[in-house]
């Protein structure tokens, strides 16, 4: 069942960047009506609120990527005639999650950028926001989407597919790669040693 633990990790990762984004459109929403003295506040806090969600939903796109896709490929992959087919399912699968993947991080850095553009400039402009606007909603929606095929589809086919041991061996690879804890400090900020995983428009 897709209650496997490493499966079960990255279907809460789901629900916490699901919430994030939906705080993230609250965000805007409160900026679009802020008024002047509370305004550069906000826009620092949003900007701020975009790059951890950023470097979140990123490490959760590298646990997948580099260790739950390719090790449950190759591990199907072993299976014999039953194998093929499954291996066959998860290169188109994982083709098509990794174009989603791209999708939503283009989407995000530009969130980045944007508010980072108002912060810098120190007010407010309608055009960037009604972009900001549009960027936060189509995330959320394709977000949803796209976690929804994967807990729905992609996981219960892994966990099906793969027994205890091999199983165990995606969560050490998965657990080698990071985890949302290692995100913050103790202080609840940033890591700077992370900095990779919010990277800016290419």
């Amino acid at each position: 069942m897709s209650g496997a633990p490493p499966l079960r990790e990255l279907n809460n990762e789901h629900q916490t960047l699901a919430a994030d984004v939906r705080q993230l459109e609250a965000a805007v929403r409160q900026l679009d009506t802020a008024d002047a003295r509370s305004w550069a506040e906000q826009a620092r806090t949003l900007r701020d609120q975009v790059e951890m969600f950023q470097r979140a939903m990123l490490l959760h796109f590298r646990r997948e990527e580099e260790g739950l896709f390719p090790d449950a490929q190759r591990m199907v992959a072993d299976q014999g005639q039953r194998g093929d087919a499954l291996s066959q399912f998860f290169a188109e699968e994982g083709e098509d999650d990794i174009n989603a993947h791209a999708s939503l991080t283009t989407r995000v850095r530009q969130m980045h950028s944007l508010a980072d553009q108002m912060t810098r400039a120190g007010r407010a402009d309608q055009q960037v926001m009604g972009r900001l606007r549009a960027l936060v909603s189509t995330t959320r929606s394709l977000l949803e989407s796209h976690a929804d095929k994967e807990s729905k589809i992609i996981f219960p086919m892994i966990a099906r597919a793969l027994n205890d041991d091999q199983m165990e061996q995606v969560a050490r690879r998965m657990a080698h790669l990071g985890s949302a804890a290692d995100l913050v400090d103790s202080s609840g900020q940033g890591k700077d040693d992370l900095r990779d995983l919010s990277v800016g428009p290419e």
